[in-house]
């Protein structure tokens, strides 16, 4: 399972975000319609070799491979691309394209790489399951569909583990529904991409098979998110901020078998815990390890339920609690898979000048630990002069320390000892002078604009927070 990155990393990457997030400069018009095969104006690249009008229904798999430029806005929503064309494979890349869409409300996997949308208009008159394949691809893809206004807080359903992809949703007529292949921590490549439609049952609640798939109503997998056949649950246990234990599932019920954001079946028991904030201020981490092979960790908000899945995809759930909001924690998986798993949950302080013991630890603002490189418990300082500030800081010679990148602000710290070159968890690691670079390992620091502090060997390169660079 995945796990999120070095957070000091996040922050020097937010610091570079123009350069990351920029449009597609191309600003190609793409094609104007469903693809007909020989395009007759410039498309970017079109290579069909034979008419394959849409979505025909007659099972063909032809190969499509356009290559029109994405046009994105850059702010976590996306345009459409290329019209989705069903039963037919489309042969495609991420690689040159910008990273819009980097995170979702479906899970808090780190998706940074390229990303590239397809449209799908449901002009039919009955409700169909759209489902989309990835294959082929060369590098870590994901699949995510979103809803009509294709936001990184629209997705319905994805997919997001490290080889062939698949991810399926009820489409009702007169609907658009977006298929995006996005890149997971920077990946970008080739891949092919398949849609496949079909009926569904339409009437839940009407002891009618409508589709003719032998189940009736809520035996069918196409009404697990309707009002009269969500899946509930109770909580086992209520835990709060510190909880660290063993448990396990088995003996448990199965009470939920389908999520929201899930098209794969979670039939084996589960384990819920409970858990509501006391305060806003502090960010959430919650870590499923030493888990039962097929076991998952899902985060349900303000309801018990199937339909109310808030976070997942991840061993290791981070997110700010709102204390108005229930959470229920649940450890699931399919058919097999009851067994022991261990279990912690972790709350830091982040309002650390509110008077407030966010995390219920004992502890209150710059008296916790978590507010040991917070802005309103350190002595800042200029990481740009020679003489930074910092010679007696708490007793003892300490050095200058990056704490925010934007703009670049020092704070001062008992100096590190590790060397130029070695490798640094948090910016204070570092011997005095350097930086915990984004790569994890300590640089000296310098002035483009002045040279002062300069470079005693290699030049002063840019780390994308100028003026502070590092020695390269």
């Amino acid at each position: 399972m995945r796990k999120n990155g070095h957070l000091f990393t996040s922050l020097l990457l937010l610091a570079t975000g123009v350069a990351l997030f920029a449009c597609d400069p191309s600003g190609s018009p793409g094609d104007a319609g469903m693809d007909g095969g020989a395009d007759s104006s410039v498309d970017g690249g079109d290579t069909d070799t034979q008419p394959d009008a849409g979505p025909d229904g007659s099972g063909e798999t032809d190969t499509d491979t356009d290559t029109d430029t994405t046009v994105l806005d850059g702010d976590g929503s996306c345009q459409m691309v290329e019209p989705a064309i069903v039963n037919t494979v489309m042969s495609d890349t991420t690689v040159g394209e910008p990273n819009d869409l980097f995170d979702y409300n479906c899970t808090a996997l780190d998706e940074s790489g390229s990303d590239l949308a397809y449209q799908f208009d449901h002009t039919g008159n009955v409700a169909i399951r759209l489902t989309a394949t990835l294959t082929n691809a060369t590098c870590d893809l994901d699949l995510f569909l979103l809803g009509e206004d294709c936001t990184k807080n629209s997705c319905v359903a994805y997919s997001a583990g490290t080889g062939d992809e698949s991810a399926a949703a009820i489409i009702q007529p007169s609907s658009t529904l977006f298929v995006v292949v996005d890149g997971y921590m920077g990946a970008a490549c080739s891949f092919d991409l398949l849609l496949t439609e079909e009926t569904v049952e339409v009437n839940c609640t009407g002891n009618i098979d409508d589709d003719g798939d032998g189940l009736t109503d809520c035996e069918d997998d196409d009404c697990v998110f309707e009002v009269d056949c969500i899946q509930s649950c109770a909580p086992d246990e209520t835990i709060t901020c510190g909880h660290m234990g063993s448990h396990t599932t088995a003996g448990f019920t199965n009470s939920i078998e389908i999520y929201s954001f899930y098209s794969t079946s979670l039939n084996g028991p589960e384990k819920v815990f409970a858990f509501t904030a006391s305060a806003t201020g502090t960010i959430l981490e919650a870590t499923l390890s030493n888990e039962t092979p097929g076991q998952e960790l899902l985060v349900l908000a303000d309801f018990c339920s199937s339909d109310a899945v808030a976070h997942a995809g991840s061993s290791t759930v981070e997110f700010a609690p709102d204390p108005a909001i229930s959470y229920f924690l649940v450890v699931d998986g399919p058919s097999g898979s009851a067994g022991p798993f261990e279990f912690q949950l972790t709350c830091r302080e982040t309002d650390c000048d509110d008077g407030l013991d966010n995390d219920d630890d004992g502890l209150t603002d710059c008296d916790d630990n978590d507010c040991e490189i917070d802005l309103s418990c350190v002595t800042t300082c200029d990481l740009l002069t020679a003489d930074a500030g910092c010679a007696v800081f708490d007793g003892g010679v300490s050095s200058c320390y990056l704490l925010d990148p934007d703009p670049p602000t020092g704070f001062c710290h008992p100096a590190g000892d590790a060397s130029v070159g070695d490798p640094c968890a948090a910016p204070y690691d570092c011997i005095a002078g350097a930086i915990c670079t984004p790569a994890d390992i300590c640089l000296i620091a310098c002035d483009l604009v002045d040279d002062v502090p300069g470079c005693a060997s290699g030049t002063c390169s840019s780390l994308g927070i100028d003026p502070l660079g590092i020695c390269w």
